[in-house]
């Protein structure tokens, strides 16, 4: 998966890395969702402005989550 001869501490430098660059694009689809919800409202569909409202929170917990898993291999970082 990754080049032959990567010390630990590079490997879980490019984990990071990979999880921050997701994290990123879900944020910036959070954004959007929140903004459509925002300016679109009043005229939308009832079930759409529900699936967004669920996209929203679902998108915020994933980024939540993928925070906690970063802090937490950074914190395993100073073992290496």
């Amino acid at each position: 998966m990754y080049a032959v001869g990567m010390s630990k501490l590079d490997v879980a430098r490019e984990r990071i890395s990979y999880i921050r660059f997701w994290i990123g694009v879900m944020v910036a689809s959070d954004i959007g969702l929140m903004s459509w919800l925002l300016t679109g409202f009043e005229s939308a569909p009832v079930r759409k402005l529900w699936a967004a409202i669920v996209a929203v929170i679902l998108i915020s917990c994933i980024v939540f989550q993928a925070h906690r898993r970063i802090e937490r291999r950074i914190n395993r970082l100073e073992e290496l």
